[in-house]
């Protein structure tokens, strides 16, 4: 039996990888470092996923599952040792931890179980990650000969995300997904994954990655960010409103002209790459969830900033992105940590400095001032604290 051992045990990974590979027929264990996450994993031993599909909504437990905590005496090293994938579902902030903390397990792997195999793939929406993520596993492995064991026998491979999934929080245990678009996965791969549903590899995957950020990230932060100036709590809901669901539509528009002009991509494979089936039934998608983390979805090379920087080069006035990054800057969540961050810097130093830090633009650049009248306007419209 082929196993994988899925790294961050929260709703991308029960409710996609887990789900997808215990269907497989694989051996599935979880590592994770939130205490909550484990032991409910642990005390339940089992959780539940709603799968929707195009044509039927399935309903799976997952069980017979191992999972492990980060603890220094490395409980996941059997599930390294013989893992023929690791996926490592989790935020860019933590893949240098989770470099770290695997390095002895794969260093020991390297002298035990040296022809073995392996595929590792980084499910994240940042583009441009891989080098300094192979960078932090050759020097977690510490020797040379684990570093040439590294290099000729492990596929450390990108992905790009297709798949919308939700639930309460990280640690639920009941887990809801659409299942309409595979995982694209950088190629080529060591590990045979024919055998897996939804596993797709795929040529020319940073390109795509690119692309894919603009053209459905955008818009979906977009509807989030304006849901939540109107008191929204889902997608849903957006989807419903009308001056909500204009705003994402012309924020898909602007990107969509502006990534033809830009990349080598025609409309046919940019609507195979971007545009989802209809799944049966209706998902809630929570706009916590999408909008979580402000500061890094409206960085200079991101969804929002990153697509209009685009538009303009290729002479599209990118107006809805603008209104987007502004609505961006007024999400004020005080259950998002990084929300709560930008709203404090905002006070202390005044949204015009905010939006050169974090959008990492000069002073003189056009898009600071647009974006800066665009807040202006929010927050009076609002009557929410204003801007220095």
């Amino acid at each position: 039996m082929k196993s994988i051992l899925i790294v961050g045990a929260g709703r991308l990974g029960k409710g996609f990888i887990g789900e997808t590979f215990d269907n497989a027929g694989w051996k599935i264990s979880f590592l994770d470092k939130n205490e909550e996450v484990v032991e409910n994993l642990k005390q339940s031993k089992a959780y539940h996923v709603t799968v929707h599909r195009e044509d039927r909504i399935d309903q799976h437990e997952v069980k017979g599952f191992e999972v492990f905590g980060c603890s220094t005496d490395y409980p996941c090293m059997e599930a390294v040792l013989s893992a023929d994938v690791i996926a490592l579902v989790i935020y860019p902030e933590d893949f240098a931890d989770a470099a770290n903390y695997l390095g002895p397990c794969l260093a020991k792997r390297a002298l035990l179980n040296p022809t073995k195999d392996l595929d590792i793939l980084c499910l994240t929406n940042k583009n441009y990650l891989m080098p300094g993520i192979e960078t932090c596993f050759l020097n977690a492995l510490g020797t040379d000969a684990a570093k040439a064991w590294f290099k000729e026998h492990v596929a450390l491979r990108d992905t790009i995300i297709r798949r919308g999934t939700d639930a309460q929080s990280n640690a639920a245990l009941q887990v809801r997904t659409t299942a309409v678009l595979s995982l694209l996965i950088q190629s080529p791969l060591l590990v045979g994954l024919d055998d897996v549903e939804w596993m797709e590899p795929c040529d020319n995957l940073e390109l795509l990655k690119d692309i894919k950020v603009f053209i459905v990230n955008g818009p979906h932060v977009t509807a989030a960010f304006a849901g939540y100036l109107k008191g929204y709590r889902t997608i849903n809901e957006v989807r419903a409103d009308p001056e909500c669901a204009a705003l994402v539509k012309a924020v898909h528009g602007e990107a969509y002209e502006g990534i033809l002009r830009e990349y080598p991509i025609t409309k046919t494979d940019l609507d195979r790459l971007s545009v989802f089936p209809v799944a049966k039934g209706e998902m809630e998608d929570q706009i916590y969830r999408v909008a979580y983390d402000p500061i890094r979805k409206l960085g200079r090379n991101d969804r929002l900033t990153g697509m209009a920087m685009i538009c303009l080069k290729n002479d599209i006035d990118p107006v809805a992105i603008i209104q987007s990054i502004a609505n961006g800057f007024a999400y004020t969540n005080p259950q998002d940590p990084m929300a709560v961050k930008l709203q404090e810097e905002i006070k202390e130093q005044g949204i015009r400095y905010c939006i050169m830090k974090y959008c990492g633009l000069e002073n003189n650049h056009s898009l600071v001032s647009r974006i800066e009248t665009c807040y202006d306007k929010i927050i009076n419209d609002l009557q929410i604290q204003p801007k220095q």
